[in-house]
């Protein structure tokens, strides 16, 4: 066998292992907030930090290296983060998992006016995972707290 055959050979079969190696059908976390701190700020903008809960449905762990999202609250976008803090979410498992966030001073006073407030507030969280070995993958969520209770019809 002359030897460019035998390179080109052995670049198929490094490149066929290598994609096998790689992850495939990563289904995204399903992400919820479970907390919000709030640490300070200036008259421009506001640090918030965003504790997250983030459940992975795969059969293998996410080895996260990075991660990028934004908050909106009421329909409205509140707050973006990006965070370079690696985590690791277990396969089959959830990991509640802190990230900074800012938010203007625009936004905040938006929804300190927002007369809905008081009937509770709804959120979604939308972002991207830098998974390792694998490379981007989305994540969204949403939910609604501190609405008031169903009413209750009585007889």
């Amino acid at each position: 066998m002359s030897g460019k055959r035998l390179a080109a050979l052995a670049a198929l079969a490094v490149g066929a292992v290598g994609c096998t190696s790689l992850p495939v059908d990563l289904r995204a976390p399903e992400v919820g907030l479970a907390d919000v701190r709030y640490l300070g700020g200036t008259v421009f903008e506001h640090r918030f930090e965003f504790e997250l809960r983030m459940v992975n449905p795969n059969g293998q762990a996410l080895e996260v290296e990075g991660s990028r999202f934004t908050i909106d609250l009421n329909g409205k976008q509140f707050a973006r983060g990006i965070s370079d803090r690696p985590f690791t979410i277990p396969a089959h498992a959830e990991r509640l998992v802190r990230l900074p966030a800012v938010a203007t001073l625009n936004r905040l006073i938006g929804q300190i006016a927002n007369p809905g407030a008081a009937q509770g507030l709804s959120y979604a969280v939308e972002g991207h995972l830098e998974v390792g070995g694998y490379g981007t993958l989305p994540f969204a969520g949403a939910g609604r707290v501190g609405a008031p209770p169903a009413p209750v019809e009585r007889f």
